[in-house]
């Protein structure tokens, strides 16, 4: 018998991306290898409108940046959901291709009448928060954290157990809604709560296990992303019993150094999981449940009669348990971690012997020259837009020196370990326009020097400096940058404002004033060229 029909999109993720085209990677993911000319299958099938763009293998997912419609058309896949990775060779006309196979999940048969059910039967179940009753014996109030169906606990004065039928008139039960409280999402690895929408970690990025259909609604499971835009060229012609697969398309390379790393990621990522599985699903240790809640104690002076003070040694008792029993836990999962610790020792060892202690970029992640510069040129864009953010609100330019660039972008980079040379700073900043980056522009003042720069910059800050200078006639090179960054107004540096006060006079918009003291400014009212 044939199975239905599947299409299994729900594995394709929104990624968001920066404004220069870069993937906005998650709390502790990493870049690992970059990849350019990269196409989409989704199974046998094309995916339209991705066929063109750069694939970045990190730590987590497989992310696909467009190169053309990068805020839009850019998806990814979660390495977790990868359950093989196999390589194909080209052939005649065919591209190289590495074929992911996908691991079939539970999640593609949401809406099922299980799952209904369990959301049904959590939401209709009613916990009991406390149980009040007066004692017959003694007319004192007790209290439990259970509900009292038949035997009746001793009371807490007297320490008698009367029957269930002398205290019903009195018992009083309360309900704790739970219909009302949002769902949870707990991560495994730091216990953050997250969004029972969300698939990671927002704290630490791992992957969270608990998208489970007992705690989705079905309107949430079946409603995907709508960020993601998939239109495929044809059936892909899965059913339920298939396994599902997608392939990546290598149109420049051969792609064998990306699969070489995919297959080492997915290794590290396999052994990453293996170390979280050590006393997984656990519930009880020697009888005492994990998650019991903490033993509270009476906080009404009822410490009377023998039956309160056995009552009190129990949960003494039962406090010392379960301290115990989470202090070898918490053992148990250090000895798992013993390799990782040694390993760690032995790194640390070995460092100061390294015979190059240089530090030297990562390039080993790009395949040629040209993709690295290209990267670089990327970072460049999207360090100095967020950078300057603040001076573009407020003035609606941005004018930085090379060189100034050049020392905040080895301090903040992303790319690799090191530092990139003047050279290539130089070589990034020119493929602003081939990025389509067309935002910022490497530029020259006065022929020498260069800047990065937004369209009329140069003419705004010259409007700017003869402005200071009608205002007050006289200043010189410090007072005029003192007043144009005064309060923090603009971070012009001295050295753009000397530039543009050569250009002001070059053009006889500003007369020069020689002095012992200095060079003093005026604005030109008499003698215009």
């Amino acid at each position: 018998m044939m199975g239905s029909s599947v299409n299994y999109l729900s594995y394709w993720k929104y990624a968001e991306t920066t404004a220069s085209g870069q993937p906005i990677l998650r709390e502790g993911e990493r870049d690992i290898y970059v990849e350019q000319d990269v196409g989409l299958y989704h199974g046998k099938t094309k995916v339209l409108n991705k066929q063109k763009g750069r694939c970045y293998l990190t730590s987590q997912r497989i992310i696909y940046v467009d190169d053309t419609f990068h805020a839009k058309e850019s998806v990814s896949i979660e390495l977790d959901d990868v359950e093989k990775a196999r390589y194909n060779a080209k052939f005649l006309k065919r591209s190289t291709k590495t074929v992911l196979f996908l691991k079939p999940n539970s999640k593609h048969s949401y809406g099922s009448k299980g799952s209904r059910s369990n959301v049904e039967k959590i939401a209709a179940k009613r916990v009991v928060e406390k149980s009040r009753w007066v004692c017959a014996i003694c007319m004192a109030t007790n209290e439990a954290n259970t509900e009292i169906q038949g035997r009746v606990p001793p009371c807490v004065n007297c320490g008698i157990s009367v029957d269930f039928e002398m205290i019903s008139k009195s018992l009083s039960i309360t309900y704790a809604d739970k219909g009302t409280e949002p769902p949870k999402n707990t991560c495994p690895t730091c216990t953050f709560d997250n969004n029972v929408q969300m698939s990671n970690c927002e704290m630490c990025g791992r992957r969270l296990p608990s998208m489970s259909t007992a705690v989705l609604t079905r309107n949430q499971q079946l409603d995907g992303d709508s960020r993601v835009h998939l239109e495929l060229e044809g059936n892909p012609g899965f059913t339920n019993r298939d396994i599902p697969f997608v392939q990546l398309s290598f149109r420049r390379s051969d792609g064998s150094l990306f699969f070489e790393a995919l297959c080492k990621q997915l290794e590290d990522w396999e052994s990453d999981q293996k170390k979280h599985m050590f006393n997984q699903d656990l519930t009880k240790v020697n009888g005492v449940g994990l998650e019991a809640p903490i033993v509270q104690e009476d906080s009404r002076f009822s410490t009377l009669g023998i039956a309160s003070l056995e009552k009190s040694r129990e949960e003494q008792l039962l406090k010392n348990d379960i301290l115990l029993n989470k202090a070898l836990t918490d053992l148990n999962n250090l000895t798992a971690l013993a390799s990782d610790i040694e390993k760690l020792y032995q790194d640390g060892e070995s460092a100061p012997t390294n015979a190059n202690p240089m530090l030297i970029i990562d390039r080993d992640k790009f395949l040629s020259k040209s993709a690295f510069i290209d990267e670089v040129a990327r970072e460049i864009y999207q360090l100095t837009v967020s950078e300057f953010k603040d001076q573009r609100e407020k003035q609606g330019t941005i004018l930085v020196p090379l060189v100034d660039l050049y020392a905040l972008y080895n301090k903040s980079m992303r790319i690799g370990t090191g530092y990139v040379s003047p050279e290539e700073m130089r070589e990034a900043c020119e493929r602003f326009g081939k990025l389509g980056l067309t935002d910022l522009s490497l530029s020259r003042i006065n022929g020498r020097v260069l800047c990065i720069a937004s369209a009329n910059s140069f003419e705004a800050v010259k409007g700017k400096i003869m402005a200071t200078i009608e205002h007050s006639p006289g200043a010189d090179l410090l007072q005029i940058t003192q007043q144009l960054n005064h309060e923090g107004n603009n971070t012009w540096a001295i050295g753009i404002i000397m530039e543009v006060l050569q250009n002001c006079v070059k053009e006889g918009n500003v007369l020069i004033d020689e002095q012992i003291s200095g060079i003093h400014y005026y604005i030109n009212v008499c003698w215009r060229i």
